[in-house]
């Protein structure tokens, strides 16, 4: 169990790895944990041993928290540029999957 001041902040390695894992499986949150965990050579030591110890509810309020901040942020406020294109392009795809007939 991870203890707050012992969490690593994220970094845009560690976001990046988490808008693909959530591309890949999107809202299948052991999927996109086991992906992120999958490519750990990506992520800080210190982050990878939070997210071999934490439990899935743990990392899940984590990811789906990162997620939904950068979904509701302006884009052009996104300064790394892979981040913003794989932050819009999520938005997108949901958006598509909201408004497309069944």
């Amino acid at each position: 169990m991870i203890q707050k001041r012992n969490v690593p902040k994220f970094n845009n390695n560690e976001i990046i790895v988490v808008l693909r894992a959530y591309l890949a499986h999107p809202s299948s949150w052991p999927n996109v944990i086991a992906e992120v965990r999958r490519n750990g050579t990506m992520l800080g030591e210190r982050t990878k041993v939070m997210y071999a110890s934490s439990t899935l509810r743990q990392m899940r309020e984590r990811i789906s928290t990162k997620i939904h901040a950068l979904m509701t942020r302006n884009p052009d406020t996104i300064v790394n540029e892979q981040i913003g294109y794989l932050s819009c392009f999520i938005t997108d795809r949901q958006d598509q999957l909201k408004f497309s007939p069944n």
